[in-house]
């Protein structure tokens, strides 16, 4: 396996201290990603975990034949469904972007 830690990246001058790709014989990284963090502080993430919790709480109560099944159950639809309406929304935007982006070109 090459590794590709050392190369830079597509269509960009490589670093001085990088040994050169073509000079050692190697393949070219097409892309060299160093520290990436992405952050989408929504409630999203919290409403899937609600709603995780409550469909495993609902399997867990119909294996013990509790009367607490239909209520759990139905707030478990309820979050689902709102974490849906969260992703849609959330990815609509993307969509048009991609859209704008794409006749720029």
């Amino acid at each position: 396996m090459t590794d590709t830690s050392a190369h830079s990246t597509a269509g960009a001058a490589p670093s001085p201290a990088a040994p050169s790709a073509k000079a050692a014989g190697e393949k070219t990284a097409y892309l060299d990603v160093r520290d990436l963090k992405v952050h989408f502080p929504t409630d999203d993430g919290i409403v899937k975990a609600v709603a995780f919790v409550l469909l495993a709480a609902t399997l867990a109560l119909q294996s013990a034949a509790s009367p607490w099944v239909e209520p759990v159950w139905a707030l478990a639809q309820v979050a689902s469904w709102i974490s849906l309406v969260l992703c849609i929304v959330r990815g609509v935007p993307v969509l048009f972007e991609a859209r704008a982006w794409d006749r720029k070109k």
